[in-house]
């Protein structure tokens, strides 16, 4: 083979390694972008709940933390390591929603701590208290947040948005914080481990325009929750059910899955699925 002959076949093989490099630094770089834009985020934490939100890409939001207490690496594969988390949601004070936030206080501070209206004295509760370096702590039994994509966004509480506690309620899933995000006109509703009492009071208390488009049922998609009502009057595209397999408390319900099905309405678990991630850009 003569030394062209050679040359060509060097000059081609530099070319392909060249444009395979070229398409991996893309894929690469297009697969960060995924990462950190615009999202939602239904963590699989096994048996719990935990839940990020990115808006305008620069609002961050963390609902829950579920029950693994190094959640904090599970979370730093959606965001920048060097991300600030502008609100930190506990729905409600239970061990599958509360462990996985213990560490994430401790690594983040200039939050704002959103808690549930209830006084609790677990011991878990405490430390939480213990370890956060919130800059401002709100307990509310309701925290919405409207965002339009740019650089402009809106922040509700309910009636008790206040700085303390003040409820005895023993009902500790029923007095968990209500989430609603919404975004360019997308809804999205994230309902702790509400029940049935609870959600009644709620749509009788909160407009939700057109419904919703993606609901996070309430209590892991238990038989307590969701009831025919609520579905009517949020009437969601998509439900989003947090369990873990073959737990033992028999969630997601036959008869809320029964319900589902009678209003034709899809539903995605994070034990089947992983991590569920809606894009919103």
């Amino acid at each position: 083979m003569g030394d062209s002959a050679v040359n060509g076949i060097s000059e081609t093989t530099g070319r392909l390694a060249l444009y395979l490099l070229m398409f991996f630094i893309f894929q690469y770089r297009y697969l960060l972008g995924l990462n950190y834009q615009d999202k939602v985020v239904y963590f699989d934490v096994g048996q719990g709940d935990a839940n990020l939100i990115v808006l305008n890409s620069d609002i961050t939001v963390l609902i829950d933390g579920g029950p693994l207490t190094d959640f904090v690496h599970k979370l730093q594969k959606r965001i920048k390591i060097d991300e600030k988390i502008d609100y930190v949601v506990l729905t409600h004070p239970h061990e599958d929603h509360i462990l996985g936030l213990i560490e994430i206080l401790r690594r983040y501070s200039g939050f704002t701590l959103v808690l549930p209206t209830s006084c609790v004295n677990s011991e878990i509760y405490k430390e939480l208290l213990r370890t956060s370096r919130a800059a401002r702590t709100v307990y509310t039994d309701y925290f919405s947040i409207k965002a339009d994509g740019g650089n402009k966004f809106e922040i509700k509480y309910g009636d008790t948005g206040i700085s303390k506690c003040f409820s005895t309620q023993k009902d500790v899933n029923n007095s968990s914080v209500i989430v609603e995000i919404e975004y360019r006109e997308k809804e999205f509703l994230f309902m702790g481990d509400v029940e049935k009492e609870r959600e009644v009071k709620f749509i009788n208390r909160y407009s939700l325009g057109n419904g919703v488009n993606i609901l996070k049922a309430g209590h892991h998609c238990s038989n307590s929750s969701t009831s025919e009502i609520f579905l009517k009057a949020v009437s969601p595209d998509l439900i989003i059910c947090s369990y873990g397999k073959d737990n033992v408390y028999g969630h997601p319900g036959s008869e809320t899955l029964r319900r589902f099905n009678s209003f034709n309405v899809k539903h995605l678990d994070t034990v089947k699925e992983g991590d569920i991630i809606i894009n919103l850009n």
